[in-house]
């Protein structure tokens, strides 16, 4: 480095150091336009994006109703609905449910080897009387006069262990009243599944009971529906 460029640069550092900072009043400086840039950024600072609020989505075709009808909107206590005003129609309902048990069990039921005889035989009166006991069961529950209780059980094949095994059971329901029947549906599948286990509980302890519930119903005023 020269000897010039020394002296420059120690004599910059000199008076960088008696450099003191100046305090102006704003208030006293004249008006200056904003820049291109600065009026861009207080747009940006004033714009509000519009609200982020979705809005309500319609209610479901096959929504009956937007509240709880067996919660009183005034009390909040429960309440069993008055169905008095309204016509009686044709109803009917399926429900399905399944029982998956072990291959042991299984094979028994397919031999009707179990001993306390033909499990699906006795599940499925089980199921067609609990359909008629829905109104005892289920507190809220009207008790209907039902034209149809058709209960059904059947077995899977034997499809090794990755397909499993299982006991399908499916209820269709049917009456003609002032409302639907999709409780004794499911009264019936749920009843019949329990019964086979009940009737497959000496040979086999992890049975498990999945997948019940509705999959057809029709009359009413929400009309028909079935799962997609």
């Amino acid at each position: 480095m020269s000897y010039r460029r020394v002296v420059h640069l120690a004599t910059s550092c000199k008076v960088a150091l008696q450099c003191r900072p100046i305090f102006v009043d704003r208030k006293q400086l004249p008006h200056q336009p904003l820049s291109h840039s600065k009026q861009i950024r207080r747009i940006e600072t004033q714009y509000k994006p519009p609200s982020q609020t979705k809005p309500a989505l319609p209610p479901s075709p096959h929504s009956a109703s937007l509240h709880l009808t067996h919660t009183d909107p005034k009390t909040g206590s429960a309440q069993i609905v008055d169905v008095t005003p309204k016509p009686s129609t044709h109803r009917t309902a399926t429900a399905t449910g399944r029982i998956y048990l072990s291959s042991h069990a299984h094979s028994l039921i397919r031999a009707n080897g179990h001993k306390k005889g033909d499990v699906l035989t006795v599940a499925k009166i089980a199921g067609i009387n609990a359909a008629k006991q829905t109104g005892t069961l289920i507190p809220l529950c009207h008790p209907l006069s039902l034209t149809k209780i058709d209960v059904g059980l059947t077995l899977s094949g034997d499809g090794g262990e990755d397909a499993g095994h299982y006991v399908e059971a499916r209820a269709t329901v049917a009456c003609h009243g002032p409302t639907g029947v999709e409780m004794e549906a499911l009264v019936a599948v749920s009843v019949a599944c329990c019964t086979v286990f009940d009737m497959c509980k000496a040979v086999d302890k992890g049975m498990r009971i999945a997948d019940v519930r509705v999959v057809r119903k029709s009359g009413g005023r929400s009309g028909d529906w079935a799962v997609e």
